[in-house]
């Protein structure tokens, strides 16, 4: 990264930083987006907290480790799975967030950890994809669908619940092993509860390149490809960020970052730094542009959707993280990894050793 970059990045990274921190509940919850059964703090919390773990900053890991606390608190549910919050059936996408946080902080031999992992493998397939639910009973009672109901989209496997588990080690294996069949060629895997691709894109290589295996390298480098050429114009647009959007842009910015970073990488990965730099809010933050959508039980292919009900509720909303806490955490994890040179396929928890 260029030279004149360092100081700005330093400050805008302790901004969102503190951003983070003041945007917690008195009692050190993060939550976000918006549904039917109200805001996520289990899945959003874990997140977060993860993103943080990864700092060298004592309020930063603290708050981390707050994070897992909570999380531990939350007892409730057979096999201790994590949901979206606490009224909400235990999911694999919140669950694997949680466990990942766990590693991320040593804790990952904790009683409730080893529980909690045991639980997760019976939402991995036998060919290794994983599903936001192993079984439909539970949901469908939830949602107060009828019996008759489809829900083989929901309890199917999904990539970006699977690129989330592989990070995992009793998981990664046979998730990375999906996902290697599910690829591409262009560096794509398609989102599920996600209307970015860029992200499932991020996690996938990011979970290819931290495996090392050598017969992996021409997926990473295609998903760096893909990343490359979605940065080459500018800030990535949506329709609800017709500006640029933060979210999409920090998760190219993340997987570009992968390396061996060329001159044009590093020319490429500067221009998105300083554009994300320029977008940060008064306040430490960045606008809400990670957009979650919750397709039909029974839809297998939401990515082709077009009729997202913007704001909505239920089954074929779209929402933003209208609080900002996911897209800001996001962009300082990309912000992060700038920091570190490229170095992401490090084990993770080695940012605590670096200046932050």
């Amino acid at each position: 990264m260029t030279g004149d970059l360092v100081p700005a990045l330093d400050e805008v990274r302790r901004a969102a930083a503190g951003f983070l921190l003041a945007a917690r509940d008195a009692r050190g919850w993060w939550s976000d987006f918006r549904l039917a059964p109200g805001e996520s703090d289990e899945w959003v919390t874990a997140y977060v907290a993860g993103v943080l773990a990864e700092s060298a900053d004592p309020a930063c890991l603290e708050a981390a480790r707050l994070g897992w606390a909570l999380l531990c608190t939350r007892r409730h549910r057979r096999g201790g799975l994590w949901g979206y919050n606490a009224l909400t059936p235990g999911d694999a996408d919140s669950t694997a967030w949680a466990l990942r946080l766990a590693r991320r902080l040593g804790f990952d031999h904790a009683p409730r950890a080893r529980q909690t992992l045991d639980s997760l493998k019976a939402f991995q397939g036998p060919e290794g994809g994983v599903a936001a639910y192993a079984r439909d009973a539970e949901i469908r009672a939830f949602i107060g669908a009828p019996p008759e109901r489809d829900f083989s989209g929901w309890c199917g496997p999904q990539a970006c619940v699977t690129a989330a588990a592989a990070e995992l080690a009793p998981m990664a294996p046979a998730a990375l092993l999906w996902l290697r069949a599910r690829a591409s060629g262009r560096g794509d895997w398609t989102a599920y509860w996600w209307r970015d691709h860029d992200y499932t894109r991020h996690l996938a290589a990011t979970a290819f390149a931290r495996a090392g295996r050598p017969s992996d390298a021409d997926h990473v480098a295609a998903a760096r490809a893909a990343a490359r050429s979605r940065l080459s114009a500018g800030p990535i647009v949506t329709a609800e960020a017709p500006e640029g959007s933060a979210f999409a842009t920090a998760c190219a910015l993340s997987t570009l970052s992968l390396g061996p970073l060329t001159r044009g990488d590093v020319t490429i990965m500067a221009q998105a730094t300083r554009w994300l730099i320029g977008r940060q809010g008064g306040d430490g933050g960045f606008a809400a542009s990670a957009r979650l959508v919750v397709p039909d039980p029974d839809e297998r292919e939401p990515w082709r959707r077009q009729d997202w009900l913007p704001g909505g509720l239920i089954e074929g909303a779209m929402v933003l993280d209208h609080r900002r806490v996911y897209t800001t955490a996001t962009v300082l994890d990309a912000l992060q990894r700038v920091a570190d040179g490229g170095s992401v396929a490090a084990a993770p928890g080695a940012r605590r050793h670096a200046n932050v």
